[in-house]
């Protein structure tokens, strides 16, 4: 018997879709943000840890700014009251860049979208160049799209929705030289939930099959927790 859980199903194709929407956000954000950046003129580069302080608030990224700020001004003799707009004072590119990332936040909470809570910011990696999700945070997001066997019953009533599938097809099969049955569409309980937990896959001129469906599982649980 295998250990539990066991991977029933993985949906690649929504897993790629959604990670090609969050990315086709992500990349100009960053671009943005690492051009305003450069105003700040630290001369330090626009790294992985820069990035990960900016989703977390940039306390540390305006620590290091005002730090530059008072060695100017250390420098050069002027009090904290006469400094010059926009040069001493804090530049207007935190403000730039605070909003920039905000925005990203909210238009990846916006609509369909909606993947913040499934991907966390601070797995983007090489910022400074072609920004990407790190190997980590796509293994955390194609989670997502997985469906498993968590317990021994779920196994059990796999096994028996296979099993049911199984006896109707063979069923079908024997009944497929009587006129009557080439006649029905599909089986007279799909209008009942059995569509939930159960797939039917058509092939012209041939009966259809029914097979255990991949998201059964999760259907069940959800009923489950809805009729408490």
């Amino acid at each position: 018997m295998q250990q539990l859980p066991i991977l029933l199903h993985e949906n690649t194709a929504a897993y790629k879709d959604t990670l090609r929407g969050f990315m086709s956000l992500v990349v100009p954000a960053i671009k943005d943000i690492r051009e305003s950046y450069a105003k700040l003129k630290l001369n330090e580069p626009f790294s992985n840890e820069v990035w990960r302080d900016l989703v977390e608030g940039g306390f540390m990224l305006e620590r290091k700014y005002e730090t530059k700020v008072q060695e100017v001004r250390d420098l050069i003799g002027i009090t904290a009251g006469i400094t010059a707009p926009g040069v001493l004072n804090k530049s207007s590119a935190f403000d730039e860049i605070n909003a920039r990332v905000e925005k990203l936040k909210n238009d990846l909470n916006a609509g369909a979208m909606s993947v913040l809570h499934l991907v966390d910011l601070s797995e983007i990696v090489n910022v400074a160049t072609e920004p990407e999700l790190s190997k980590d945070g796509k293994a955390k997001l194609l989670e997502n799209f997985r469906e498993y066997l968590t317990t021994p019953d779920e196994s059990r009533i796999k096994n028996e929705i296979e099993a049911f599938a199984n006896a109707y097809n063979k069923l079908a099969g024997s009944l497929a030289t009587y006129s009557f049955w080439n006649g029905i569409v599909h089986p007279v309980f799909f209008n009942s939930r059995f569509d939930l937990i159960i797939s039917e896959e058509k092939e012209s001129g041939k009966p259809s099959q029914l097979a255990f469906k991949p998201q059964a599982i999760k259907e069940l649980r959800n009923l489950k927790s809805l009729y408490k």
